[in-house]
């Protein structure tokens, strides 16, 4: 199916939906744009990228906590 931005920006529910079952061109001023479609298998992406960024060792809350204090800073 093809639709253009406008189209998919007014719809993005029922697009979405549709996308489950085929695969939704997106067009903007003529041309192919986006292809919208659903996962195969969801764990897939998630096994992919599993190893693709090594472990350095932060936790979750260091993350956090770093983000913070940079936020807090005014740095990036």
């Amino acid at each position: 199916m093809y639709i253009t931005a406008t189209q998919l920006k007014l719809n993005l529910g029922m697009y979405l939906s549709i996308a489950q079952r085929e695969t939704v061109y997106v067009t903007h001023k003529g041309k192919s744009i986006v292809e919208i479609s659903a996962l195969k298998n969801k764990g897939s992406v998630v096994s992919e990228l599993t190893g693709v960024i090594p472990d350095d060792g932060i936790t979750v809350k260091a993350a956090r906590a770093e983000r913070r204090r940079r936020n807090y800073e005014g740095g990036v």
